[in-house]
């Protein structure tokens, strides 16, 4: 029986935005001593048979849609370390995507998109979360996206280990 790969899918923003987006994330992660990382929308979480399969269900997807641009929310704030302050995102355009990974990686539990763009992962007490949430609002800014990725945890398997993150691969959103 062979054991399978966790994956993450995430849908990354095209340069010019990925530079903006990765300046906030850096400044964030020095201010409240945090991980960093590339920003992304998750799109699915599941498991694969290897790096092979990951990557060519990415490659696959990715020849079939175009490029996205999708306006910014309001910036959100939560409890949670993953979603402690992030940018809303209209989840509808993405669906079909999720779902077309989804398919050829299956999760144990269904993954629900609910789409959102993280700032910072780190456990903020409230009144620090909800002023830099007001602080950090880009509500109305477009956000253009034009690149798939697979990402899976580093050693032990755990996602949680957010410097351990290692990528499968990337594929250009293309339609063609």
């Amino acid at each position: 029986m062979s054991s399978r790969l966790p994956v993450s899918y995430w849908l990354l923003p095209a340069a010019e935005d990925a530079a903006w987006l990765d300046t906030i994330v850096a400044r964030l992660a020095v201010a409240h001593q945090s991980p960093r990382f590339a920003p992304h929308v998750t799109l699915h979480v599941g498991a694969v048979e290897n790096e092979s399969s990951a990557v060519a269900a990415l490659t696959d997807v990715a020849a079939r849609h175009a490029a996205l641009r999708l306006v910014a929310g309001p910036t959100g704030h939560g409890p949670a370390r993953f979603r402690s302050v992030f940018i809303t995102l209209p989840s509808d355009p993405l669906r079909v995507l999720a779902r077309a990974l989804g398919e050829r990686a299956p999760g144990e539990e269904d993954y629900r998109l609910d789409a959102h763009l993280s700032l910072v992962y780190a456990e903020l007490p409230e009144p620090g979360r909800a002023a830099l949430a007001a602080a950090e609002n880009h509500e109305g800014r477009v956000i253009r996206f034009d690149t798939l990725a697979a990402v899976a945890p580093g050693r032990g398997g755990d996602f949680g280990d957010v410097e351990g993150w290692r990528s499968l691969g990337t594929a250009s959103l293309t339609n063609r």
